[in-house]
């Protein structure tokens, strides 16, 4: 259950878990990391570290309101999900995978104090170019509601 001196690592911690739990990586890593915090940063001369696409990352979740009563807090948090792929076509089936498993695991967030409220495909794919190759991103929005 989150407690609130931890709210936000916590309910990052679940998202993590549903996505990585539930979401096959479509190539094979040998174990190698997927999901990520942040978008992975890798020195100038040692890019053979940085993971194969696709990578999904989840952003730190922030506060997007807050209402108090005499007996408890109540806050709407909100985070994006994004997969990086160089490959359109697994860019949607991963997304579509990451969607999937974040509102079919309503119940799970619920066993944890987060209660699903919006869980959106924002639908917006960018490219940016990384070691010459075009990279796809697709986002995914999640507000949680938690009483605190």
């Amino acid at each position: 259950m989150i407690v609130g001196s931890d709210l936000y690592s916590q309910a990052w911690q679940v998202t993590y878990s549903v996505i990585s739990g539930n979401v096959i990586d479509p190539i094979t890593r040998g174990g190698s990391q997927w999901v990520f915090a942040d978008f992975p940063q890798i020195q100038e001369g040692n890019e053979k570290q940085f993971p194969r696409h696709p990578i999904i990352t989840i952003d730190p979740f922030q506060n997007d309101s807050m209402n108090l009563t005499n007996t408890q807090t109540e806050n709407i948090i909100t985070t994006t999900i994004t997969v990086h792929d160089t490959n359109k076509r697994r860019l949607d089936s991963v997304s579509s995978d990451v969607f999937n498993s974040l509102n079919s695991n309503k119940g799970l967030f619920l066993q944890s104090g987060m209660k699903a409220m919006n869980i959106t495909p924002e639908g917006i794919e960018s490219m940016i170019f990384d070691r010459n190759n075009r990279i796809h991103m697709k986002g995914i929005g999640a507000n949680f509601k938690v009483h605190l």
